[in-house]
């Protein structure tokens, strides 16, 4: 029972890394983005959130998918655009997954196993082991907020990102935003975030 509650973790772990960096697919005749409205407020706080180089923060993540939940904790420190780490918990504070990227190089480590790489090849390692394809900017900017690479994107009544969809392996991806929280001396960004991809869910909660 406990090899299969770890395993389960570690595909939950890599799933969760990999839905939310995953690269997105442009596709213009599904464009669902108001341009009347970017052009204006959503590009002012774009490039407010775009300004934060240095962000931290932490929170939960819960999977829901057929007859299994699962919840662990995650941390995620950036000191500039390109040199970050995300790491992920269980709920008795045991560190299951730690990323690391410093540049163009990655560090995954896995029960203090580390592997090595660089960005490209990390794409290629993800991809095999989740069958889809990453990038690992995305992550950094989707949970601040912006859509990424994505154009296929919906506004809220405030200007601020509420839906961005994408496709991963020829299945239809959907990013929901559902919550955004404001701090002293910085813009709007996300505390209540939504991943669904088939019959998964993962809901997002930052502190």
């Amino acid at each position: 029972m406990i090899l299969v509650l770890h395993r389960f973790m570690v595909r939950f772990i890599f799933f969760f890394s990999s839905i939310l960096l995953t690269a997105c697919s442009q596709n213009p005749s599904r464009q669902l983005t108001d341009q009347q409205k970017i052009i204006t407020p959503w590009h002012i706080h774009e490039k407010l959130v775009q300004r934060i180089t240095k962000y931290e923060t932490r929170g939960t993540l819960s999977l829901f998918s057929d007859n299994h939940k699962l919840y662990v904790h995650f941390y995620w420190q950036q000191s500039s655009p390109h040199h970050y780490q995300l790491v992920f918990t269980n709920l008795f504070g045991i560190t299951e997954l730690q990323l690391i990227q410093d540049g163009t190089i990655v560090k995954f480590i896995h029960r203090k196993v580390k592997y090595v790489i660089n960005e490209q090849r990390a794409t290629y390692v993800i991809y095999q082991l989740t069958g889809m394809k990453i990038s690992l900017e995305n992550f950094r900017q989707w949970i601040m907020g912006l859509p990424g690479d994505c154009a296929n994107f919906r506004l809220d009544e405030q200007n601020l990102l509420r839906e961005v969809y994408w496709n991963a392996a020829s299945r239809r991806c959907c990013i929901l935003y559902i919550e955004y929280k404001k701090a002293f001396g910085l813009p709007y960004l996300p505390s209540s975030i939504e991943v669904h991809q088939d019959n998964q869910c993962i809901k997002v909660k930052i502190d």
